[in-house]
């Protein structure tokens, strides 16, 4: 349905869809999407409209080259004569190989345009996004700022307008895979090309129009007709010499085309996926407008040019103006209005499209958020003449002071209608909605609703110094790793020989990310010790194309007690499933304490600060790509040098000005480059003052700079009075024992108070206040250089995850004269852990007692074993294991009852829990009907251990049985062997009661542990036993790794038994400990305890999986009571008479019954009668006489039981 429909009658409905389709002009592919062309430049010139291009993949046209499969275009444009450039625009286009995934390429496009060989403009691009076609749900178009792309095209512009000196210039367009990308990489240019609108100092008069857009037609909606339209009817009463329609496309081949409803035909295309095709449209002129059409009912043709030009010899004056803007409306940059400061907006291409001049223009801007009729700001035009256009800045003064939302700008030219107009309809123009966004380029602290300046996390005030060294720039890891390994040697960090660490801390940084969840998801050791990270500090551009791509800082990784010292340290990353980010080259700071040293302060500040200036592309001005790093800790005597080390990342070759108190202290500072986070060291003794120090990291271009860390190191000269200085050097939980706080727990807190004086300090008081609680300590005298350690036993106990406030201050009743008084306290907030080692009953959030799983009374027994399974260690391949019919021998008869397969696990270094596949007998087994885990939960070499149980009852084969275990890929955990307890009913065999506990539970008895023999105990309870005629009673203990002699106990109620060494099995490092517990059993409730021992050098460091109590019972001979007939008289109850019942009992037990008696109920009337005994297998018949009289049909009911009572 379209205009091109001449007659005929239209039905209602169809006229009215014809309606809505002509009042709504911009419309794409509804399936596949687009951008439909629009004019954005339109203008008159005395010279032409110039256009030339290489048509991708085989037609580079004249002077230009492709090469390398199409990923190389160079072109060379031979422009005209000309006396002036009025608008100039390169164009590129890659194809990235699909149309709707994410096939990366990077793309390098030089431009020169001096005539000679060089290049003097260079702009790179990554093409890394997906897209969506909106048929199936998608978004459809992908907004790049300078670009867009539409199915798998990327389409780029650049403005080449002042870069035009010379006739002759040219292009070079080149792709190439990106580096760590490991996806499909294609890269071919279907187009480059070039637009040029030039003066050349002649009379003609040229009018011309740029449609640009990204539309296409396919077959995936084939009613739809693509439609671009130019506006010619401010040419008035022109008559032009020539009219050219051009259109530059990428397809295999022309669509159905049609010019103001005409159909037309074209070129075949000169390139294998594009070209262009022109036609002479001068007969058109007339009309007022030219309209260009297309569709493509089968495959897909796509549109992203068009121009039209008309020539004229002269034109006739002294007629109207017509004010239009032919260009756009956009804040600077394009894609968002920027919260928390006055927005630039821009009009581009205000026109006068008449015949007459314009003068005194007035121009108003509006914004949607602010009012629909007030205008934030207007400005005046001096003059346009017939066919001249300008472009106009405005300042939209409105303060945002939060992002989010979106405003949509409106600007009317000539809003009180005081000039005369060939048309005043066309005077205002729309942007479309932008989104209020914080600007990510800007200072984190000012620009981001609760963003942070880069603040201090640390001091260090000794006598001393820091030392450090960050990788070089090939450890640069791009996006896509999979692991990296740094490592310092001992002579990449110089510290004096007599030395003391104090510190030593790691700083990982990274750029780009886009991990689900924004934060990155990797695995880390440092010398073969888990490294645990805390949040990073992020920051991200938060607009345009790549808005979501973080930057981050992880805080500073304290490592000092795995440093080592006159040895190699080694920093390990592993990227883990979904993990995509680059990594920085990481740096290693040690400080020091020495003695021989002066005395320095050192102050460590962090966060990370995305930085960029370009106030046309990014909106920023150098004063707001400023990150502040604030310095309120400085003691300003006696100084004898101030030196900051300020690191940045991706700053340089020479990039930045460092600032300090307001004074630039550099200028292009730093020198590194895309791909480094280094530091640049400068001397800001001079700027240093008594309060409020601040250094301020300021971008110097558009490449973009991440402020991260930053040390500030003051040194002092001695001053003339030698004085003490008393600190807190160190706060430590439960010292030597896990240095952590623990829960459930009394924890023992170890203060050490350092005098880094110059002279010896009196004896003093140490108060330690723990969440509220005070305790004071006396200090003895300290010389210079020296330290106390003060512990003291803190009782309350707190749960896991609390966390605990700890400040310790020295000198706390200032009774010694210090160099320092500002300097004595120090607070930590501790983290508080269930500890792994202890037995679970200590460690609700990491489970229970081993509990009763499983229950049987009756004639049942018990067997297990191993089989042939044996200790596989990580990365173990598929495992079969076996068991004979003698390694599970069941009785003739028996039935299986429950079948029961134990398969644990250790040290699993994977994300997820383990999950192999389990075949038993050739069928597969269904996931655990149990799962128990257990960690160690803090520290280092904090992996997950656990136990599967599965149920294979109805595979279970006494005959043999066969287990086939196979891994998950890249599994990365060991298997202890596995073992089977089966239970059958056999009726030949004696009454049992049998309880089967389970748990996972890993427990080591150590005081570096900060676990005593109590805590790593396991707790195996069993209720409901009966010693009645307990004719034997046993405990089955099952452990993996308990293999150490003397070092482990096993406890049954009040009764010790020895450990479980003897019984440890080193092929299957697990083993069945038997204890004979029928001395110590009890009725109701009983108590296994399975307990790691230190008799002195710490005790086993055990797994607790199973423990089966098997009580047996003693056979008894008993007699049976059983009434074996009922006879009233002759079997009839009479009327009128009294009536005598009969009742045979017979015992038909094993033994003698003693006396008993005899019951019987008739009716409501009850007689009882005692019986002086009866033997095994004897009956006797007991008469009695019911006095009751009773009426004919009377129903009577007689109920005798025996031993009633």
């Amino acid at each position: 349905m379209n205009h091109r429909i001449r007659s005929g009658h239209i039905p209602a409905a169809i006229a009215l869809v014809m309606l809505l389709l002509f009042v709504t002009p911009v419309m794409a592919d509804e399936w596949v999407g687009g951008i439909p062309l629009k004019t954005i430049e339109s203008g008159v010139v005395s010279g032409g409209l110039y256009h030339d291009a290489a048509f991708g993949f085989n037609s580079a046209g004249p002077n230009g080259t492709i090469s390398d499969g199409g990923k190389t275009v160079e072109k060379v444009f031979t422009l005209p004569p000309h006396t002036g450039v009025q608008w100039a625009q390169l164009y590129v286009a890659v194809y990235c190989g699909n149309m709707k995934e994410n096939r990366q390429a990077n793309l390098e496009i030089q431009f020169g345009g001096d005539g000679d060989s060089s290049y003097s403009q260079t702009w790179n691009e990554h093409l890394d996004t997906e897209y969506g076609f909106p048929g199936e749900g998608g978004s459809g178009p992908v907004d790049l700022d300078n670009g867009s792309r539409v199915t798998g095209d990327y389409l780029y512009w650049y403005d080449v307008k002042d870069m035009i000196r010379d006739t002759s210039v040219k292009a070079l367009v080149k792709t190439s895979k990106p580096e760590g990308y490991t996806g499909t990489f294609d890269g071919r240019i279907k187009l480059v090309a070039l637009v040029f609108a030039y003066e050349d100092g002649s009379t003609d008069q040229v009018h011309y129009w740029i449609n640009q857009g990204h539309d296409v037609a396919s077959g995936n909606d084939p009613g739809y007709i693509g439609k671009t339209s130019f506006d010619i009817s401010g040419l008035g009463e022109v008559d032009p010499d020539s009219a050219e329609l051009t259109i530059f496309h990428m397809a295999s081949a022309n669509a159905d085309m049609w010019i103001n409803g005409k159909s037309v035909t074209g070129t075949s295309p000169q390139g294998s996926y594009s070209g262009s095709n022109q036609w002479d449209v001068l007969d058109q002129i007339g009309e007022s407008s030219i309209n260009f059409e297309y569709q493509n009912a089968v495959g897909y043709y796509k549109l992203p040019l068009a121009f039209l030009s008309v020539q004229c010899s002269n034109e006739p004056s002294g007629l109207l103006p017509d004010l239009t803007i032919a260009g756009t409306v956009n804040p600077v940059p394009s894609t968002a209005v920027f919260a928390r400061e006055p927005n630039l907006v821009r009009i581009t291409n205000i026109k006068n499209a008449g015949p007459g001049a314009a003068t005194n223009i007035p121009v108003a801007l509006y914004a949607s958020d602010i009012d629909a009729t007030i205008p934030v700001n207007t400005t005046i035009i001096g003059a346009l003449e017939s066919g001249a256009q300008t472009t106009v800045t405005l300042i939209d003064p409105t303060i945002r002071d939060l992002e989010g939302g979106t405003v949509t700008y409106t600007v009317v030219i000539d809003p009180g209608n005081t000039i005369d107009e060939v048309d005043k309809t066309n005077n205002n123009e729309i942007s479309i909605a932008k989104p209020v966004r914080y600007n990510g380029y800007k200072g984190k602290g000012i620009y981001w609703e609760a963003g942070s300046n880069i603040t201090t996390k640390q001091i260090y005030d000794l006598r001393g110094d820091i030392a450090y060294t960050t990788q070089p720039e090939s450890a640069y890891k791009a996006a896509g790793w999979t692991t990296r390994t740094e490592t310092w040697t001992a002579d990449d960090l110089s510290v004096p020989a007599g030395a003391e660490i104090e510190g030593a801390l790691l700083y990982i940084a990274y750029n780009w990310d886009q991990t689900p969840g924004n934060v990155p998801d990797v695995t880390a050791t440092f010398n073969d010790a888990q490294l645990t990270f805390g949040t990073p500090y992020t920051d991200k551009i938060n607009f345009g194309g790549y808005a979501d791509c973080k930057y981050g800082l992880y805080p500073a990784i304290n490592v000092t007690n795995l440093f080592a010292l006159d040895g190699d340290n080694t920093l390990v990353m592993t990227a883990n499933a979904g993990n995509k980010q680059a990594l920085y080259p990481s740096t290693l700071a040690i400080i020091y304490s020495d003695p021989t040293a002066t005395r320095k302060r050192i102050i460590i500040n962090e966060e990370c600060d995305l930085l960029a200036y370009s106030e046309s592309s990014y909106g920023t001005s150098m004063e707001e790509a400023t990150a502040y790093v604030p310095f309120p800790d400085v003691e300003a005597v006696n100084v004898q040098k101030a030196t900051l080390h300020s690191f940045a990342g991706s700053a340089g070759p020479s990039e930045g000005n460092l600032l300090f108190n307001g004074d630039t202290v550099a200028t292009s500072a730093w020198k590194g480059t895309a791909n480094t986070c280094e530091a640049f060291v400068a001397d800001v003794t001079a700027h240093l003052t008594a309060t409020g120090n601040e250094a301020a990291v300021q971008s110097t271009d558009s490449g973009g700079m991440c402020a991260c860390h930053q040390f500030l190191v003051i040194e002092y000269t001695n001053g003339a009075t030698a004085l003490p200085d008393l600190i807190i050097s160190a706060i430590t939980p439960n010292a030597g024992a896990g240095d952590l706080m623990f829960a459930n727990e009394p924890n023992m807190i170890s203060v050490t108070v350092k005098n880094q004086g110059e002279a010896d300090a009196g004896s003093s008081v140490l108060a330690i206040e723990i969440d509220g609680t005070v305790y004071t300590e006396e200090v003895g005298t300290l010389a210079s250089g020296v330290n106390e350690t003060v512990i003291i036993t803190h009782d309350a106990e707190y749960a896991h995850g609390a966390s605990v406030s700890v400040t310790a201050t020295a000198d706390s009743g200032d009774e010694v004269d210090e160099g320092d008084e500002a300097n004595n306290a120090l607070s930590l907030d501790l983290s508080v852990y269930d500890n792994g080692y202890k037995g679970k009953r200590w460690t609700p959030t990491l489970g229970g007692d081993m509990a009763t799983q499983a229950t049987f009374d009756g004639r049942y027994g018990l067997v297990y074993s191993h089989g042939d399974s044996t200790y596989k260690g990580a990365k173990w391949p598929e495992q079969t294991v076996t068991w004979s019919a003698d390694d599970l021998l069941i009785p003739e008869g028996a039935t299986i009852t429950d079948a029961r397969l134990y398969q644990s696990w250790g040290w699993n270094k994977m994300t997820e829990d383990p999950a192999p596949s389990v075949v038993f007998n050739d069928i597969d087994v269904e996931a655990p009907v149990a799962t128990y885990k257990d960690r160690k939960n803090w520290g280092t070499y904090d992996y997950p251990y656990g136990l599967y149980v599965y149920s294979v009852t109805d595979q279970f084969d006494a005959a043999g049985n066969t287990l086939t275990i196979t891994p998950e890929a890249d599994n990365d955990y060991f298997l202890y062997g596995a073992y089977l307890v089966v239970v059958y009913e056999d009726p030949a065999t004696t009454e049992k009661r049998i309880l089967i506990n389970e748990e996972f539970d890993m427990v080591c008895s150590r005081a570096s542990y900060s676990v005593d023999d109590e805590e790593a105990t396991v707790y195996a309870p069993f209720s409901g036993v009966n010693t009645t005629d307990l004719a034997g009673a046993q405990v089955i203990a099952v452990l993996a790794s308990a293999d150490e002699k003397e070092k482990s106990k096993f406890f049954f109620n009040d009764q010790e038994y020895p450990g479980f060494w003897e019984d440890y099995q080193s092929a299957q490092q697990i083993g069945f400990s038997v204890y004979d517990v029928a001395g110590a059993l009890q009725d109701g409730a009983n108590e296994a305890r399975l307990q790691s021992f230190d008799a002195g050098a710490n005790g086993d460091n055990m797994y607790a999986l199973t423990a089966i109590l098997i009580a047996e019972y003693t056979e008894t001979t008993l007699p049976d009571l059983v009434v074996t007939g009922i006879a009233p008289n002759a079997g009839e109850i009479f009327a009128h008479e009294p009536n005598n019942i009969t009742a045979t009992v017979a015992n038909i037990g094993d033994a003698a019954a003693g006396t008993f008696d005899l019951k019987f109920a008739i009716n409501s009337d009850t007689t009882v009668v005692s019986i002086a005994g009866l033997a095994a297998n004897a009956t006797t018949t007991v008469e009695i006489t019911d006095p009751v009289i009773r009426s004919f049909d009377d129903v009577v009911t007689i109920t005798v039981t025996a031993d009633a009572a």
